[in-house]
């Protein structure tokens, strides 16, 4: 049984998050935004039942009905609960529709290819290189195989306004954490939908922002130079441009001390640990740190 806990938070009168803690699994968070013409929603979560509640909630709060769903990226904790939205066109970048279409021929998305492979992940468990853990097999592997996806109907190439006046939204294409990845950013009410590309509460989320720093230096400076006050990540919580700031920083700082220390040929067992390296940015300190940092290591240039 699932312990997930879903909380909606309002970003601001139009726009409400949804965001599940108490899970493992990291779920994505999903967002509503309300539209004179309609309800666009971004990103679909992990698990069916719980983006089509969302949904019900919304369209019954703003009493309208859906008329978009847009996805930052591929991923299963954004894409698995997709089944709540096949009734309205959904949007992504081009790249991603490509991806899709790769993934569907290779039968990565059919409940045969998704049952191998959680067949195959026990398999090499018991082999001992990792071990699975009893949430794994009884919610993650199970929502996993019941998953039903369908395919972005538009891809975008660089540029999607989705609404009009203040209420526009503009998608696009960014890469950064995945080649398909996207942002939305509203520049008139000062908002900022970032995907995986921005997380924050790393130490309860996913760390796949950490595992991948370096490359999301470049795309953070992006996201500085846009005009914006407000933030909604892909994983925590929302926070203001100031958090993005320091996020930066912290990773930028983090990137150069590694460098030195590889430069020296200094141990990585030493590296990880050496009192040049900046203090993590948040107040609590992900478990998984160390490995990040090794992986830091291995990845600098």
């Amino acid at each position: 049984m699932s312990s997930n806990v879903n909380k909606q938070i309002d970003v601001t009168e139009d726009i409400v998050m949804l965001r599940t803690t108490g899970s493992p699994f990291n779920d994505g968070n999903i967002i509503c935004i309300n539209q004179s013409d309609g309800l666009v929603f971004v990103d679909a979560g992990r698990i069916a039942e719980t983006a089509k509640e969302f949904r019900k909630d919304m369209e019954t709060r703003f009493k309208k009905k859906a008329k978009l769903m847009v996805l930052t990226h591929l991923h299963v904790d954004h894409l698995d609960g997709i089944a709540a939205f096949k009734d309205i066109p959904i949007i992504a970048s081009q790249k991603a529709v490509e991806l899709y279409l790769e993934n569907e021929k290779n039968h990565h998305y059919s409940k045969q290819g998704r049952e191998w492979f959680v067949e195959n992940q026990n398999l090499e468990e018991k082999t001992g290189k990792f071990t699975l853990s009893k949430e794994w097999h009884t919610d993650w592997a199970v929502n996993y195989v019941k998953a039903k996806v369908y395919p972005p109907t538009l891809g975008v190439k660089e540029e999607l306004a989705i609404g009009n006046g203040d209420e526009r939204f503009l998608f696009r294409p960014i890469g950064g954490h995945t080649e398909c990845s996207s942002y939305l950013i509203n520049e008139n009410k000062g908002i900022l939908i970032a995907g995986d590309n921005f997380n924050c509460e790393h130490a309860d989320n996913s760390l796949c922002m950490l595992n991948s720093a370096i490359k999301f230096i470049d795309v953070l400076k992006k996201f500085e130079e846009l005009d914006f006050n407000t933030i909604v990540p892909g994983h925590g919580k929302v926070v203001d441009k100031g958090y993005l700031t320091k996020t930066r920083q912290y990773l930028e700082e983090m990137s150069a001390n590694m460098k030195k220390l590889k430069a020296k040929n200094t141990p990585v067992e030493e590296a990880i640990n050496d009192p040049s390296l900046p203090s993590f940015f948040e107040e609590k300190l992900p478990q998984q740190m160390d490995s990040v940092l090794k992986f830091w290591y291995i990845e600098v240039n």
